[in-house]
């Protein structure tokens, strides 16, 4: 139910006239603001890594989609007493910025990935990239929902050790 009103806010909000990407995504966090005060998170997060078919490839709903799961990871973030807030930079940067009194930072990177998805590719993850948006936090973390990170040897869980990248599932 909450998974399929996410979903339906998304492309409601795609069908709208205005041409900015970023009014849209100011108004999917404002509408989630409301909506997450009344129901928990966890109710979300379960789904969250979870590309609906019903969106095209590449189209603004996908687009708004993977801007919802950097909102829920912030939120995330924030449920676990961090300061936290996505951010807005365009490429080469982490999605989810978060810091607890100055004392620690961490950024992280949400990925959502379609049921129907097989390949598991390293350029996927993102983790060296991931270690290099860093931008002086002190930890970094990759999202994702777990069925889609390889369940033999990756590089990305060699890559993970060495940058001290933590990998996370919804």
């Amino acid at each position: 139910m909450v998974r399929e009103q996410i979903i339906e806010l998304i492309q409601s909000i795609c069908k709208e006239n205005d041409d900015a990407f970023q009014m849209k995504v100011s108004r999917l966090q404002l509408r989630l603001d409301e909506i997450m005060r009344q129901i928990k998170i966890e109710k979300y997060l379960l789904g969250t890594g979870i590309m609906s078919e019903r969106f095209d490839h590449d189209s603004t709903e996908e687009k708004l989609y993977a801007k919802y799961c950097d909102i829920m990871l912030a939120a995330a973030f924030s449920r676990l007493g961090l300061t936290s807030r996505v951010l807005t930079e365009r490429g080469d940067a982490a999605d989810v910025y978060g810091e607890i009194e100055d004392r620690y930072s961490i950024v992280g990177d949400a990925k959502s990935m379609r049921l129907s998805r097989t390949a598991k590719n390293q350029k996927d993850f993102k983790v060296v990239a991931l270690n290099g948006w860093r931008n002086g936090a002190d930890y970094a973390c990759l999202v994702s929902p777990l069925y889609q990170y390889p369940n033999t040897s990756s590089q990305i869980y060699s890559q993970a050790i060495e940058y001290n990248v933590t990998l996370l599932s919804y």
